[in-house]
């Protein structure tokens, strides 16, 4: 699953957050009112050296009721309204659920459960997971929301509600906060690192009669290398600040100094739900269950499994240009810092998007992966050997010497174009016929009328040469405008093998390995396992949107929408009721 967010841009990594404890916590019928002296000292944006507002991913969660506090005793007044920014999607499948899109602005009113906080996104209202959304270090802006909503017809008694949150800060004071936070949850990140690989990894490496190395490499991925990435990243980071003068400081160079570190993320991402996967086999056996708890409790952790604290890499990358946009807008244009802000904002949003990209590609591949799997008589290399999306199919009619003709469906993907034939008995079900590789193909552009070389007479046709072998396939489409479709997506098909050359998106044989595992995985029948009482997380599963393979439709485009998966805990939440 899994979008980065890219500022306020739509580009998401799919993630999830942390399976949660399954504890039903009730909540109160409305959050419970402080006296006006109480809501001065805990007014938004006001932090102090010791009490610095974080992220709320789980990297901080250690520290949440230290740093948050401010923030959380604040949103149990019903006359404020706290400011967050949604770092996920969130997909509201029940009433009281409140969906939104990454980079939405979240307006949180009741925050007293730890997990589920209630908030409203416009005119809509419900519950939402607290790991999805980040809070803003400043709450500043709102006299400029309050005002661009009155302007759009929107209700005032919200904007009213936040108006009495407005503080006072300058700009400058606004700036030594986000630098803080940024110090802060890149310390609570690395400590949780090195929690995961001192704790979890080495007492793994210990039991060789339970854990191999590839199981290893399975569950924690390159785990590692992020940790000695992040201990450098942050010692240049601490380097940077300016302590006496927080506003002064000049952290821009040191994104763009350790650009190149971030994309090792990509893998990690990658590799995240199998691991999450192979973590929730696990844990149905009782032994592993109560080794994974013993290393928790020797490491003095909080009460949150593994896969929670493994999610964190996910997490924090999607916060970055979270960060870094809030700090832009209180860097002033005169400030030395502003230039390396504005660019490493932008190479940070790069790096989400290429992480996104690859993220998107692997899901694909699986796709592929399992499609190719129940095409009969398939002969040859895998289809991810070569390609990993698929990008046009369609039904034709397909000539050969002799004047035969016959009914083919092809799938076009980026390296090569398959053909099949749809089995008589189970029409849903097709049979492998044959490929054409397109790197050494040219692509024919065959005009009406009578085929000089078979003898028969064609219409809508096109014919794909193999340059390097004596192979080729000619078939004709229903119509001119079927046709021109065709040749489209041909031409797309050249421009998106370049781009991918260009991009580095060339996916490795590892990510191909990864992919028919997870295949095979979704193949196996269910094993029939004790469940461990202890472990009751469930897990809901939202798939990108991709093609249907073996659908009956003549012809499709792959649509490039994005998914998310994620796990709920703590159950279904009642806004007027104690949960049973």
């Amino acid at each position: 699953m899994y979008g980065l967010l890219v500022g306020m841009s739509q580009v998401v990594v799919f993630v999830s957050p942390p399976l949660l404890s399954s504890k039903q916590v009730a909540v109160p019928d409305r959050p419970v009112a402080v006296s006006e002296d109480e809501h001065e000292n805990r007014a938004v944006g006001h932090t102090s050296d010791d009490d610095t507002t974080s992220d709320s991913d789980v990297s901080s969660i250690a520290s949440f009721s230290g740093r948050k506090k401010s923030l959380e005793l604040a949103g149990t007044d019903e006359n404020l309204v706290v400011l967050a920014e949604a770092v996920f999607h969130h997909i509201a499948l029940e009433p009281e659920l409140l969906a939104f899109r990454a980079g939405d602005v979240v307006e949180v009113e009741d925050m007293d459960d730890r997990d589920w906080w209630w908030g409203s996104t416009g005119n809509k209202t419900g519950w939402f997971p607290a790991q999805f959304v980040r809070l803003r270090v400043s709450q500043e802006d709102t006299v400029e929301d309050c005002l661009a909503a009155i302007a759009a017809g929107r209700p005032a008694s919200a904007q009213i509600r936040r108006r009495t949150s407005v503080s006072l800060l300058s700009n400058d004071q606004v700036r030594t906060s986000v630098v803080r936070e940024l110090v802060h949850t890149e310390r609570d990140f690395v400590k949780v690192l090195q929690d995961v690989a001192e704790g979890y990894l080495s007492e793994c490496r210990k039991r060789e009669d339970m854990f191999d190395e590839e199981r290893i490499s399975i569950i924690f991925i390159n785990l590692e290398g992020i940790l000695r990435f992040q201990k450098g990243f942050l010692r240049d980071l601490e380097a940077c600040v300016d302590w006496e003068a927080p506003h002064r400081s000049c952290v821009g160079d040191c994104f763009l100094k350790h650009s190149a570190g971030f994309k090792m993320y990509s893998d990690y991402c990658n590799s995240h739900p199998m691991a999450t996967a192979a973590l929730q086999e696990l844990y149905q056996y009782n032994n592993y269950s109560k080794f994974f708890e013993a290393c928790r409790l020797m490491r003095g952790l909080i009460e949150i499994p593994l896969d929670g604290y493994l999610l964190t890499p996910v997490q924090r990358i999607c916060k970055y240009p979270l960060q870094l946009a809030e700090l832009l807008k209180y860097t002033r244009t005169d400030h030395e810092d502003f230039a390396n802000i504005k660019e490493a904002l932008e190479v940070m949003r790069g790096v989400a998007m290429l992480i996104n990209e690859r993220k998107r590609r692997m899901e694909s591949l699986e796709k592929l992966a399992g499609w190719q799997q129940r095409v009969e008589g398939w002969e040859g290399e895998d289809l991810i050997e070569l390609s990993s999306q698929l990008i046009y199919q369609g039904e034709v009619v397909r000539v050969t010497s002799g004047m035969w003709t016959n009914n083919i469906t092809l799938f076009l993907f980026d390296h090569q174009i398959v053909y099949c034939k749809k089995d008589i008995l189970k029409r849903n079900t097709y049979v492998y016929k044959g490929r054409i590789y397109l790197d050494t193909c040219e692509i024919i552009d065959v005009p009406d009328g009578k085929d000089s070389n078979l003898g028969v007479s064609v219409r809508h046709a096109i014919k794909l040469l193999n340059l390097t072998r004596d192979k080729w396939l000619m078939f004709c489409c229903r119509s001119a405008k079927d046709k021109q479709r065709w040749m489209d997506a041909f031409s797309e098909e050249r421009k998106l093998v370049v781009k991918d050359r260009v991009d580095g998106l060339e996916l490795p044989q590892t990510d191909r390995h990864l992919a028919r595992a997870a295949a095979s995985r979704q193949k196996r029948p269910p094993r029939t396992l004790r469940q461990n009482k202890k472990f009751k997380h469930q897990s809901s599963y939202i798939g990108s949107s991709m093609l249907q393979l073996n659908t009956t439709s003549s012809n499709s485009l792959l649509g490039r929408k994005m998914g998310n998966w994620f796990s709920f805990g703590g159950g279904k939440k009642s806004r007027h009721h104690d949960v049973p």
